[in-house]
């Protein structure tokens, strides 16, 4: 993964734009309270999302005129791009602003397959728990803590599963 503090001149980021530096935009595939996803496509050719926040600092002001929250943010994703393990989303780039660029996993939620009408077996609980337990110890052991575990943040990916594969932690 890549982590850049600051722009360096001729260096290629994401900005709110993506479509203007190295990624070709896409469609929107998620919409919530704090931001946007949209799917790109890297100049590899794989998928990315890029993930803009629509946060605010102190006193209403946007994220980015917020040097405190700025940092928080800066941190939190220095912290994840230190992250490398199979069943945690990969994060390339982070933006001036703290959008960022992450791996785009191809799959449903934890939250939709809970949500159809057959059961999810006990084998399958296992399975998913065991993939997400080892996810969380992996960044635990590296001071890390995912204060967002949550079905909607699970993915089941649509490759072929192998045991280390079968969820893929995002945000």
């Amino acid at each position: 993964p890549t982590f850049t503090l600051a722009p360096k001149s001729g260096d290629p980021l994401p900005q709110r734009n993506p479509g203007q530096t190295l990624y070709q935009p896409g469609r929107i595939i998620g919409e919530g309270n704090l931001g946007t996803a949209v799917l790109l496509r890297r100049p590899s050719g794989e998928a990315a999302v890029w993930k803009t926040y629509n946060m605010f600092g102190t006193g209403n002001a946007p994220v980015e005129q917020d040097p405190a929250v700025m940092m928080q943010l800066w941190r939190a994703a220095r912290a994840y791009s230190e992250l490398n393990h199979p069943n945690i989303a990969r994060l390339y780039e982070v933006s001036p602003t703290g959008d960022v660029v992450m791996e785009h996993v191809e799959g449903k939620t934890l939250r939709d397959r809970m949500k159809e009408p057959n059961k999810i077996s006990v084998p399958e609980i296992f399975t998913y728990s065991i993939s997400l337990l080892d996810a969380l110890d992996h960044a635990h052991a590296r001071g890390i803590t995912h204060n967002d575990v949550k079905p909607r943040n699970v993915m089941l990916p649509e490759y072929k599963m192998t045991r280390r594969t079968t969820v893929k932690l995002i945000d």
